[in-house]
């Protein structure tokens, strides 16, 4: 059993790297092709596999009431600005 649990354990770290690899060799062909598009579509790619967004801001969760605290905070802040003559 411990065999065979290695076993699974090293042909997903394989897998990955293998994946890993495919971005990077898609990335490099694109900057020595100069396919800026391909290039910002990779970088996007590679940048969004690990975000998420938050779901609590100022002790509020649900995502009307965040949209509605920005909402006030820009409201104050935009409505504050002195002007100097």
């Amino acid at each position: 059993m411990r065999k065979t649990r290695t076993a699974y354990h090293y042909a997903i770290r394989m897998a990955k790297r293998a994946e890993h690899d495919k971005a990077n060799q898609r990335f490099a062909e694109a900057i020595l092709e100069n396919r800026s598009r391909d290039v910002w579509g990779e970088v996007k790619r590679i940048r969004r596999a690990g975000t998420c967004c938050s779901s609590n801001v100022d002790d509020l969760t649900g995502p009307d009431d965040i949209a509605n605290s920005f909402a006030a905070k820009y409201q104050d802040l935009y409505t504050s600005a002195v002007c100097y003559e």
